[in-house]
Order: structure tokens, then sequence, then C-alpha cells
């Protein structure tokens, strides 16, 4: 009898919520390992839909609400029997690739792309015969055996952490994974940092969001191999001001339209040559768009329309 895909994505949320009980009244660590998200439960039909959520639905589980977990329990597993080899074990990686494949565009010739299609083509042909399913059915197969491996991934978990609950270097053991959890940042952490580093760069025009989205994951990398007394916060600035200084370009706070409307003039070359006024300004000294308008009608009364 084939599984119910709600009653697996039941038992997922019920194996998550265990371990955050049990992780919240642990001594020393006294915190739910898995963050507060809000994940919405994903709906199955039809099959291949219910299958682009569900991985969304792992990717948010593992790498957002629970991306400091994952590291620590996996690491005190190799210490009560776990094979490392383990296909378990595989699952959290299995979950990045489909995620890559399914959502993203993959340069098939770039390297690391390669590398996402092999470990999906693989994971496909495996549960339900096909490199790529092409039928409702395969899809059902697939994602009753997505759902399947996320029962078994998070019981796998569950039973690190009561393995470590009932070792006697408990407190030692979770007193590392303490320090590994306040070693990182959130997401909305981040986007509060952004926030406030784009204003004192004048940068107010950028989307924290989308900017944390693009760059949190070599971030948080960064961030995870930082000595243990590294002020995070001050880090973290520095990752972002780096990136708004090399990275992100800067847009000019007009366009054409706004030079032709303030000067009262018409598409042409000298549109053009007031734009690239406007850039030169721009970079030597940023500015709001009222500020650069100014300007601009300052060059023109220097030095006349016809000379620029």
């Amino acid at each position: 009898m084939t599984a119910d895909p709600a009653s697996l994505i039941y038992s997922v949320r019920q194996k998550r919520d265990e371990i955050n009980h049990l992780t919240a009244r642990l001594p020393v660590l006294k915190r739910p390992v898995f963050r507060p998200s809000n994940l919405l439960m994903p709906t199955f039909e039809p099959a291949e839909l219910g299958f682009l959520r569900t991985v969304a639905y792992f990717y948010a589980l593992y790498f957002e609400a629970g991306r400091t977990a994952l590291e620590p329990v996996l690491a005190a597993s190799n210490a009560y029997g776990y094979d490392p080899a383990s296909p378990l074990r595989r699952h959290p990686r299995d979950v990045r690739s489909l995620r890559t494949m399914l959502q993203h565009n993959v340069d098939p010739l770039a390297a690391k792309n390669d590398e996402v299609s092999a470990i999906c083509s693989d994971w496909f042909k495996r549960e339900c015969g096909s490199i790529l399913p092409g039928n409702p059915d395969q899809w059902l197969l697939s994602l009753i055996a997505l759902l399947t491996h996320g029962v078994e991934f998070c019981t796998f978990m569950c039973n690190v952490v009561r393995s470590v609950e009932a070792d006697e270097a408990c407190d030692e053991i979770l007193r590392g994974w303490a320090r590994q959890i306040s070693r990182s940042l959130e997401p909305h952490e981040f986007d509060e940092l952004i926030s406030i580093v784009a204003n004192d760069m004048g940068r107010t025009e950028l989307d924290p969001v989308a900017l944390r989205k693009r760059h949190y994951h070599r971030w948080s990398e960064h961030i995870r191999l930082l000595r243990e007394d590294t002020d995070v916060l001050s880090e973290a600035r520095k990752l972002v001001e780096y990136v708004l200084l090399t990275e992100v370009s800067r847009r000019l706070p007009i366009d054409g339209r706004d030079i032709m409307n303030s000067m009262a003039v018409g598409p042409g070359i000298l549109v053009g040559k007031l734009r690239q006024f406007a850039r030169i300004s721009f970079e030597a000294a940023p500015c709001d768009r009222e500020e650069l308008l100014v300007r601009i009608a300052g060059e023109v009364e220097k030095v006349g329309s016809a000379q620029i």
C-alpha cells in the first residue's frame, strides 16, 4: 500500500517538534534547534506540484529553520555508531541539489552544476525509474520517496539528540552546540544589518532581503569559521560593506526622462551628455535625485548647453 503524503509530512513535523521539545529542555543549550519559521504545509496534488513544494519545504526546514542544527547533529552521530557513509545522511544534500535544479537555471557546462545535475539524475533514477519524471505516477513515486527520506532523517536527528541526552559528556557536547549556534546570524538579523549598512552608505535604494538571499550562504559559512572570541556582528558588517563596495553597482537616482523634464529639453545628444555628466558627478559624490538635478542645472548654466 502506497504511503500517504499527508501522513508522512505529519510525521516529519512530529519529529521536528519532538527535537525542539528535547533541546529546549536540555541543560546548557536550553533552546530549540529548529528556529521559529512560517513553514506552510505543502499541498500534494498534482504530484509534480507537490514534489516542488515539498523540496522547498525541506530546504527551508534544514537550511533556514534548522541550519545551525544540521552540522552538530551529524558530527555527534559518529560517536553513537551511525554510519558516516549511510545514504540517510545524504538527504539534506539531495534536497539542496533538487532545489537548485528545479528552481534555478543550471548551466550544464559549469562543474558545480554538472555535479548537481548528476546528483538529481541519480536520485530520480533510483526513486522513480527515470532520470527525470515524465508522468504523474513517476512524480508520485518521487514525492513519496522524498517524504519518506525526510521522515527517516528527522527520526535519525531525534535519535542522535536522545543519545546526546543520555551521554555522560552531555553538557560538554551541548556547550559545543551552543558555541556553534552563537556564531551564526538569522536571515532577519542579516536583513536588519543590511538596512543599517545601506543607510550608512547612502544606498537606501537596495532591497535588503534580495541582497541577503544572494549572499547568505557564503556569509554564514565565513562566520561559522571564525574564532569563538570574534565579534560576529562586527564581522558580518564587514562582509555586507565589502559586497556593497565591490559587487553592487550604484544606480543613478535619475534617468533620461528626469533630465528632459527638469531641463525642458527634448530627446537628443544633449540628454546623453548630461546623463554622462550626472554619472561622473554622482560617482564622485553620491547624492539624492533632487541634488543631482541641481548639479546638472548648474553645469548647464556654467558652460551653456551648446558646449556640453
